[in-house]
């Protein structure tokens, strides 16, 4: 299960070690959790009842409200890379130590310091620590991770005296975005990371000292709301990319020069049907790619800042000038599907339910993967992806837009 969580968590290390003071201010706001924590925590109790079962542990299948075939794929994907890797290892490793859900504690470092490794594998002198992510919405690396780099220093921290273990290899599985992400070090380079980086920037964390340094590691903080490091960044961005885009622009409008007929067209790359923005009433294409990055930062704090006066109002009572809450629309629901069943069949209508196929993952587990792929194997098509627009240290492959295209259109 997913740890309960410390001051200096794993799971927050990016947000405290490059914002020191971050994990004491976050202890002032309430620790609310949330519908896509609860899922969370739904998958990570899926997934290790899968690996504890491939392991011949005796476990009861969890249940949640968050059941579904999605979440049922998803968790396959996850125990089926464990096996594999458990499998590939006990070819020259006949009896690797395999832990699953395993308290880390890194404290040596990092004052009450500790987390838990959905599983950690040691064998042939390698330590692999393997996490799940569930999550959709934000990419998760695992190249110089310091979430999965603080699980292997506490993992090393715990069986290094045991095991003659001379490489740390880390992997993030996660599927909703077709993500499976490695990184490998040495135990040197682990050890050197965690002596100088970590843990003179965890004594200043716990001490709740150091520099606020807003930055992508501000998504999930609870402090954003109220943080004047984020607003001043927010705003000095807002005021750096819209008010002194252009220079020269600035310079004109100063000299009244805006005020001349401006020639408002833009002209279009015949090859692409792309405005190539040369207009000066326009941003430049150059413009546009340099807001990109600034946007993204400013549409997160914005909907943070939203979000926490939304939650004050309505969860605390806390009144906004200008504001108000009110009911949304709903849907109208039965009460008892029971007593409509029973009133429905009374009354004489009795073709009240409606049939469906089982799922695609229903058919598999009933035919098994074998079967399924010669009997049905030949009707299973997965189309291509919702395409979308990501930064270049996404590490997923660009896509050829024409050939994705056609793709689409094929399906159509």
């Amino acid at each position: 299960m997913p740890e309960v969580h410390a001051i200096l968590s794993a799971s927050s290390s990016k947000r405290w070690l490059n914002c020191t003071p971050s994990a004491r201010l976050e202890q002032n706001f309430p620790n609310e959790s949330s519908v896509y924590a609860e899922e969370g925590t739904a998958a990570h109790a899926l997934g290790e009842y899968k690996i504890r079962k491939y392991l011949h542990e005796r476990v009861q299948r969890p249940t949640s409200e968050f059941d579904s075939e999605e979440m049922e794929g998803n968790t396959d994907i996850y125990a089926e890379f464990i096996i594999n890797q458990i499998e590939r290892i006990k070819e020259t490793c006949p009896h690797p130590l395999v832990m699953v859900e395993e308290r880390l504690d890194y404290s040596y470092l990092v004052p009450d310091g500790f987390g838990t490794g959905d599983c950690v594998i040691i064998a042939d002198g390698t330590l692999y620590v393997n996490d799940y992510k569930n999550g959709k919405g934000v990419f998760v690396s695992c190249d110089h991770n310091p979430q999965m780099m603080l699980y292997a220093l506490g993992a090393y921290h715990a069986y290094g005296y045991l095991y003659d273990i001379q490489k740390i290899s880390m992997t993030i599985i996660q599927p909703r975005l077709e993500n499976i992400s490695t990184f490998e070090c040495t135990v040197d380079e682990l050890l050197d990371w965690g002596e100088s980086y970590v843990r003179p920037r965890a004594k200043l964390a716990f001490e709740g000292k150091g520099n606020q340094v807003p930055g992508d590691w501000c998504r999930f903080c609870r402090v954003r709301c109220a943080c004047k490091a984020c607003a001043q960044e927010a705003l000095a961005l807002v005021k750096e990319e819209f008010l002194d885009l252009d220079a020269g622009v600035l310079e004109e409008e100063q000299r009244g020069d805006c005020l001349e007929e401006t020639d408002a067209t833009a002209s279009f790359d015949p090859d692409t049907s792309a405005p190539t923005f040369k207009s000066p009433a326009l941003l430049t294409k150059t413009d546009i790619e340099q807001m990109l990055p600034t946007l993204n930062r400013i549409e997160s704090w914005i909907e943070a800042i939203f979000a926490y006066v939304s939650s004050e109002a309505i969860n605390h009572g806390v009144t906004w000038a200008g504001y108000k809450v009110v009911e949304g629309r709903s849907k109208r629901q039965f009460l008892d599907t029971k007593s409509v069943v029973a009133a429905a069949q009374k009354a004489g209508y009795t073709d009240i339910y409606k049939t469906e196929l089982i799922s695609l993952t229903e058919f598999e587990k009933l035919m098994g993967k074998k079967k399924f792929q010669e009997v049905l194997g030949e009707y299973v098509v997965k189309p291509p992806g919702k395409l979308s627009l990501v930064p270049y240290s996404d590490p997923r492959e660009a896509v050829d837009l024409q050939t994705a295209a056609d793709e689409f259109d094929a399906l159509d």
